[in-house]
């Protein structure tokens, strides 16, 4: 752990609504962490300034950088990271290489962002493919789920990997000594699946982690592991479903009863079960496996959700957690 204070850059011109989401959600974040946060916004420079004026005046908690380009969500990643030398992306990414940032966030193009965190920090010793995971909610509490996108194609190893990641992971931001893993699958025995799935549930078993063995889609949402595996396709899918949950049941729920109906009492439970699966409350997906720390927010967020981000950048750099990934790369595979 670090007391010093935590510079995030944030690219400014990331996400729907950028770039007045994007600096209203670092006002937001500076003034809940106070003096231990320094927020530097890179982006176009009179946009930012036009979105709050007031900047000027937070010179001390929160700085201007100004890139000239934007990588557009429609973009190629790897030709816009290549042409657009001067993106709010690829200056974000150089602060972190140039270590002038100790975390970095960006609700914007997320494969050109990955490849520019990967390029920037590198990847962490020992592991083969970084991957993002986010976590979800469930009956009691939140599970953590990944690959959410980063990797659409794997193999048996990385699948290894990513339960060592997300298990370090949960330990330090859940305070969970020895989470839990499960590899999702379409059934429990472990000849179930496709190649994939049966051979990293040997690597799995094999291995001192605490897994759990397969869990099936219906499992998802109970207690049965605190980490999902699977790759990121499947991940993916799973995520953008289940942040359409919410607004299915209150649509569904509204549609049960007529117009002139009194539903004023089930007003609070309606939105605490929304809330559940509000990516607001989440904020971003951390990028694991790389040499420092590195958030991709949703395209969709507000300022709560940019604020939350920023935070959770914050908490993972004084957790050192590229180091704790790196130690528990090098622990399992001995073990394994």
């Amino acid at each position: 752990m670090t007391d010093k204070i935590c510079n995030v850059a944030v690219d400014a011109m990331g996400g729907d609504f950028a770039p007045a989401s994007v600096v209203n959600g670092a006002k937001l974040a500076v003034k809940e962490s106070g003096s231990d946060l320094h927020i530097t916004l890179v982006g176009i420079e009179d946009r930012i300034y036009e979105a709050a004026p007031d900047l000027a005046d937070q010179k001390e908690s929160i700085s201007v950088v100004h890139a000239s380009e934007v990588i557009e969500m429609c973009d190629s990643p790897v030709t816009a990271l290549r042409e657009k030398k001067n993106s709010s992306i690829n200056v974000v990414a150089g602060l972190l290489k140039a270590k002038k940032a100790d975390a970095i966030l960006s609700i914007g193009n997320t494969g050109a962002f990955m490849a520019a965190s990967l390029f920037a920090a590198g990847k962490t010793e020992g592991v083969v493919r970084p991957t993002i995971g986010t976590f979800y909610p469930r009956n009691k509490d939140e599970g953590f789920i990944l690959d959410v996108g980063g990797n659409t194609d794997c193999k048996p190893h990385q699948l290894f990997q990513f339960g060592i990641m997300g298990s370090t992971f949960v330990r330090l931001f859940k305070d969970i000594e020895d989470p839990s893993i499960g590899l999702l699958s379409i059934g429990e025995e472990p000849s179930k699946g496709n190649v994939l799935t049966v051979d990293s549930h040997r690597l799995l078993a094999e291995s001192s982690l605490n897994f759990k063995g397969n869990i099936e889609g219906d499992d998802i949402f109970s207690d049965k592991c605190d980490v999902i595996v699977c790759d990121g396709f499947i991940g993916n899918v799973l995520l953008k479903f289940m942040e359409s949950i919410g607004g299915l049941f209150e649509s569904m729920f509204m549609s049960a009863f007529d117009c002139e109906a009194d539903i004023s009492s089930f007003e609070k439970p309606i939105a605490k079960l929304k809330d559940g699966f509000n990516y607001e409350k989440y904020g971003g997906v951390p990028i694991l496996g790389i040499n420092g720390v590195s958030i991709i927010g949703h395209g969709r967020s507000t300022p709560e959700a940019v604020k939350t981000a920023i935070k959770l950048a914050d908490k993972m750099f004084r957790a050192d957690l590229p180091d704790q990934i790196r130690n528990n790369i090098e622990i399992y595979k001995e073990s394994s």
